[in-house]
């Protein structure tokens, strides 16, 4: 499957411009993640930079089953890019028509949501799969 990039500044002011049902903008520790998914056609459909007080501690995206396949090239090419373990895992979520990408290394609250933003800013770096 080939994956072509969407032009970066016209994915920025799409998330710029969304809004939740409580007429929030996307949080700022996930919105380079939003960005990085849909540049790559990834059609996210909610996400939370993760709370320490409330909901859940850490970050996650949503996103149609239908696009787990995208999903997975691009995170195969970002593990292929680090030393470490995986850092991303899919779990279904809803009706199983969804898939929530959230950290497979639990670690601390701030530390997940700056890997978010790598991982982000990585997928809204490289030019082609």
């Amino acid at each position: 499957m080939k994956i072509k990039p969407r032009k970066i500044a016209e994915v920025r002011t799409e998330v710029h411009r969304l809004i939740d049902g409580k007429g929030l903008k996307i949080d700022p520790s996930i919105k380079d993640l939003v960005i990085g998914l849909r540049r790559w056609g990834v059609r996210t459909d909610a996400s939370c930079e993760g709370h320490e007080n409330w909901g859940e501690p850490l970050p996650w995206v949503d996103f149609p089953l239908t696009d787990a396949g995208r999903v997975g090239k691009l995170l195969t090419y970002w593990f292929a890019t680090r030393q470490n373990k995986p850092d991303w895992v899919f779990v279904p979520y809803g009706s199983g028509r969804w898939l929530r990408m959230e950290p497979y290394n639990k670690k601390d609250l701030k530390t997940m949501q700056k890997d978010a933003r790598a991982l982000g800013r990585f997928l809204q770096k490289i030019r082609k799969l």
